[in-house]
């Protein structure tokens, strides 16, 4: 599972902005970065990757709720 979890973090690198905040990973993040470095994800590994974006952003906004 340590592989999902590096993968994670390439997708985390790369990921876009929008007003206030960072934007959820989307399938269509996960598709380009699976086509331009040819790791082959298959459709129960992006599940998972979109499970460890949303514990990411109920973190985020738990840490933001405390800060603020």
């Amino acid at each position: 599972m340590l592989y999902l979890w590096e993968w994670f973090l390439e997708l985390d690198g790369g990921r876009g902005a929008g007003g206030f905040s960072v934007n959820p990973i989307s399938y269509q993040d996960i598709y380009c970065w699976d086509r331009l470095t040819g790791k082959c994800i298959n459709a129960n590994e992006v599940e998972i990757i979109k499970m460890i974006d949303n514990v990411f952003f109920q973190y985020q906004s738990k840490k933001a709720k405390k800060n603020g």
